[in-house]
């Protein structure tokens, strides 16, 4: 993570130091103006009334001055701070996008979501507000210094002994102050991620009249979130009454100490009015550096959150070489995974593919057909075993060069808030409209598009509410295929379809088998009597294998399957 943030810093190098001149000129002019009060409070006790008017008007030109830089230090800091929270923010997303699949399988959507959004922005504000606030502390505190200890040495010292208490009480809840903060971090990941999954089941809730339930669930994340607010605020409340507290007893005690040093003419009302506010300046600051050194304990959650993340091995892409496989064949032997180490999802798998054709996975829940499948495509790395596609070792392949030659389609329906076009067009962009519109007529999409009112150019959640699981199916299948690649790897790709579309989709399939490997996930009768080859599997490993014929005579585990 420190990488990101120093690259960042390189990046934005010459608009932070423009703002440390900035914020250095204007803590410079507003440490002049205390000095200038005191001395007109002097003028007025003894009645020098020019010097007043030249007094005021040299407040009035600093004032304006500070206003003018104030408004350069709120632009180009908002220019920072934004530009900032992109950069950090598309390097963690960048990140996440090539994470290998089991190491994203281990985040919640929220947990990724507040890591981008939350960790990443108070980040990115602690870094740059430290950068500003050093060289903006170091004037506001050094030249305050000078002047109290020149006007009065005692009062000085007095003044500045709360400071070591103040520090003590910071340091007295620094580690509860962290402890909360990360509760409310993870609740906050618990919170998101279970909104996330409402809104995307909502109909499934109604479905099922499960309103009242999801309201309860709803309740109790969200007292618990509430609870932990309460904790944090009422410590909060805690830290700032004692240092309050301790404020004021000390700003008592100063009082009085001045006004007996003003009684017998040590110290003028002027230097008395210039002095408390140089202390007021001061003390205001020194609790800035100290809050920050709380904040800091709160930004070391996000920190470590985001270190964690970022310390995940991305996938290995090669944007350069792409190993090319000529003879159209798939090898797996003796493949092993897990997908938690303990219990097996795959075991021993031995499979081999030589020629073009349609293959078909048949077998129970559960028994790792869709698994297989993923491995192929290298969404996950085998604990053990041989993967080959052609001549080529998957192992020795990047994941970029395996997909550009594999196309798979998932069960869960893939559409975005685009056009009907772009969604198909993801896979290759480079097909042009008379492909697209041919493909989508073979299997039964054309009628559906040029009904709507901006055909092909309608946006999906937009000029038209949602396409029905067939039709994803359909827009899903026309993509896989314009990506022209010699292998197809397909999981259920037809189980939301009528029997008339499933009939035009198998034929469609069975044609494009006789010069690709199309390997499916699939019990429809059709397509299974016509594939060339069937693997069969049971708890977790390939049982048996062979056409419909062979194996409705000779494998049980088909023939129950096939029975259902």
């Amino acid at each position: 993570m420190k990488k990101y943030i120093k690259n960042n810093i390189k990046v934005q190098l010459i608009k932070i130091v423009i703002l440390c001149l900035i914020v250095v000129i204007a803590t410079c002019i507003n440490s002049l103006l205390p000095l200038i009060l005191g001395r007109i409070i002097d003028y007025i006790v003894f009645g020098k009334i020019e010097y007043i008017v030249k007094s005021i008007i040299i407040i009035i030109c600093f004032e304006t001055v500070v206003h003018i830089l104030a408004f350069g230090e709120s632009y180009i800091g908002q220019l920072i701070t934004t530009q900032s929270h992109l950069e950090i923010k598309r390097n963690v997303f960048e990140h996440i996008l090539k994470m290998n699949c089991s190491d994203i399988d281990s985040y919640t959507r929220g947990e990724l979501i507040n890591r981008i959004e939350i960790d990443c922005e108070n980040i990115t504000d602690f870094y740059i507000n430290t950068i500003v606030n050093i060289f903006q502390t170091m004037i506001s505190i050094i030249f305050p210094i000078v002047i109290i200890f020149k006007t009065s040495v005692s009062l000085s010292l007095l003044s500045l002994a709360i400071l070591p208490l103040i520090y003590f009480v910071n340091a007295c809840f620094s580690k509860k102050i962290q402890g909360y903060v990360k509760k409310d971090k993870d609740n906050n990941d618990i919170y998101i991620s279970y909104m996330n999954d409402i809104f995307f089941n909502i109909k499934n809730i109604k479905a099922y009249i499960m309103e009242a339930k999801v309201l309860c669930d709803y309740r109790v994340i969200y007292e618990e979130k509430n609870r932990i607010s309460k904790k944090q605020t009422v410590l909060n409340g805690k830290i700032s009454f004692i240092k309050e507290t301790l404020e004021n007893i000390m700003s008592s005690g100063i009082m009085l100490f001045a006004a007996i040093l003003i009684i017998k003419g040590r110290l003028s009302l002027g230097d008395f009015v210039s002095f408390n506010q140089y202390i007021s300046n001061l003390n205001e600051n020194i609790k800035k550096i100290m809050n920050l050194h709380l904040l800091s304990k709160e930004v070391k959650v996000s920190y470590d959150r985001l270190s964690i993340l970022m310390e995940k091995r991305e996938e290995e892409y090669e944007s350069n070489v792409i190993w090319t496989v000529h003879n159209k064949s798939i090898t797996i032997k003796d493949i092993e995974f897990s997908y938690n180490k303990k219990c097996p999802v795959l075991r021993n798998i031995n499979l081999e593919i030589n020629s073009p054709g349609l293959y078909s996975i048949v077998g129970k829940n559960g028994v790792g057909k869709s698994t297989l499948l993923k491995i192929i495509i290298q969404f996950y790395t085998p604990m053990n075993g041989i993967i080959k596609l052609g001549d080529k070792r998957l192992n020795d392949m990047s994941c970029v060069s395996v997909r550009s030659q594999c196309t798979y389609v998932s069960k869960e329906k893939f559409v975005m808030n685009d056009t009907i076009l772009n969604n198909i067009l993801m896979g290759n962009m480079q097909v042009g409209m008379k492909d697209v519109i041919n493909a989508c007529r073979i299997v039964g999409l054309e009628q559906d598009i040029q009904s709507l009112p901006k055909k092909y150019n309608s946006i999906i959640g937009k000029d038209v509410d949602s396409l029905s699981s067939g039709q994803m199916q359909k827009l899903a299948l026309v993509r896989a295929v314009l990506r022209n690649t010699d292998i197809i790897l397909l999981d259920e790709t037809t189980s939301d379809m009528d029997g008339e579309s499933e009939k035009a989709v198998e034929s469609f399939l069975l044609d494009l088998a006789k010069s690709k490997i199309i390997i499916m996930v699939n019990h429809r009768e059709r397509l299974l009597k016509n594939s060339n080859k069937i693997f069969v599997m049971d708890e977790n490993t390939i049982v048996d294998s062979g056409t419909h014929e062979y194996l409705i005579n000779n494998c049980i585990s088909y023939q129950s399957l096939y029975k259902q």
